[in-house]
């Protein structure tokens, strides 16, 4: 995509906290490609307090792209070129179909119905978490294959880990792959000098979150304290993973995913209203905005504005997998660092995973495939027979729960 075309954007969830964030980024940064940013949501008042924020942030007089607000779906949709999903409809059912257990499962569903229809060519971004089944899914049903699954896990592990190596972000190149929240770096590097070797054995040793500091860390102090889970896991398998805090996977280590909630601070609704009521002004609002989800509206704002300008910068982000791990299935979602150029994605040439990290994404990657088809399929025996594939973690009466009941995954 050249950032001469002037596209349209489809904004699905345009009243969400993280979708306000990202307009207000988007803004900030003058995007040139953008002609039209369509915000489409089911409470149109949060919509529109996004746009105040905006409009104190960049007046319309100033902008490079006009924002409008539509409560017609086809509309928002029709002609789309990106269309960004951060709309949080649960376990609901949309258009004919099911959630089946995976949270805005049945909405993503129903969403790249449409897109199929009105705007087949348009790159689809998902955010809401999981991003890999549905989009994996969407691929299965409509053969819909500009897919990009949105997770910042990457980029908060090289803060961490820039912060306490005390050098620029841009100097440390993680080597990646995985899936949704269970991501690992076969390989880590430092101005191109490879020093994996280096952190297995001084990270365990001295490692201490009071002396990680950065301004990122700063605003966001739970992750140099929940690291100690990732050292723990690297103590244990000789390798990194990411998010920061540890995969669920893992139990025993030294902080909970309650602890960890415990120390983060993220903006309200009511922070958000109380920056339109009391005239705030840019440096508060950003600084208020900018903290959703530790941080992911920079991140989501940089990877759309790396796709706009095809500047062929790396993002780390979940793509179909397309041979990048030939033993795996081409339409399961993957997380790697991409490249995007001539409107295309470029998926690194991965080699040489350890036998370890092949091992305990394999199972997921094909539980991840079986998911995906029932969903795609709408078959619900199907999705049972994925979730019993970890009989360990979700026993049969739990498992039916999922799908047929009020729980997620």
């Amino acid at each position: 995509m050249k950032a001469s075309s002037g596209l349209k954007m489809t904004m699905i969830g345009g009243g969400s906290r993280i979708g306000g964030a990202v307009l207000l980024q988007l803004l900030n940064r003058e995007c040139s490609g953008l002609k039209e940013v369509v915000l489409y949501g089911r409470t149109m008042t949060n919509i529109e307090n996004n746009i105040k924020l905006a409009d104190i942030v960049c007046p319309p007089i100033k902008r490079t792209f006009e924002i409008v607000s539509s409560n017609c779906l086809d509309n928002a949709l029709d002609g789309a070129d990106i269309v960004f999903y951060n709309a949080t409809a649960g376990l609901e059912s949309f258009g004919g179909y099911d959630a089946l257990g995976v949270a805005q499962g049945a909405h993503i569903m129903y969403i790249a119905e449409t897109i199929s229809k009105l705007c087949p060519h348009a790159l689809l971004l998902v955010n809401t978490n999981p991003t890999d089944i549905p989009l994996s899914a969407v691929k299965k049903r409509f053969n819909l294959d500009k897919l990009i699954g949105l997770c910042n896990a990457s980029v908060i592990t090289r803060k961490v880990l820039s912060a306490y190596l005390e050098t620029d972000e841009e100097e440390l190149q993680l080597y990646e792959i995985g899936v949704n929240h269970d991501l690992w770096f076969y390989e880590i590097s430092l101005k191109g000098k490879q020093i994996y070797d280096h952190l297995r054995q001084k990270l365990p040793k001295e490692y201490s979150h009071l002396k990680v500091q950065s301004d990122y860390l700063f605003s966001f102090p739970e992750w140099r304290e929940a690291f100690k889970n990732n050292i723990e896991i690297l103590k244990s398998t000789n390798y990194l993973s990411s998010p920061v805090g540890g995969s669920d996977r893992f139990t025993g280590l030294p902080l909970s995913n309650k602890d960890i909630s415990k120390m983060m601070k993220r903006p309200t609704r009511e922070d958000f209203q109380s920056c339109i009521s009391e005239n705030a002004d840019r440096d508060r609002i950003f600084k208020v905005t900018s903290r959703c989800g530790g941080g992911i509206p920079i991140y989501i704002a940089d990877v759309i504005e790396t796709i706009l300008s095809d500047s062929n910068k790396q993002c780390s982000i979940q793509v179909l997998n397309k041979g990048a791990l030939p033993d795996f299935p081409d339409d399961v979602l993957l997380q790697m660092t991409c490249r995007f150029s001539g409107g295309n994605i470029v998926r690194p040439e991965i080699k040489n995973i350890p036998e370890y990290i092949i091992g305990t994404l394999a199972t997921k990657i094909l539980q991840n495939n079986l998911s995906a088809r029932a969903l795609a399929e709408q078959d619900d025996k199907l999705m049972l027979q994925s979730l019993l594939m970890t009989p360990e973690r979700i026993g049969v009466s739990e498992a039916q729960n999922i799908i047929f009941g009020s729980k997620t995954f």
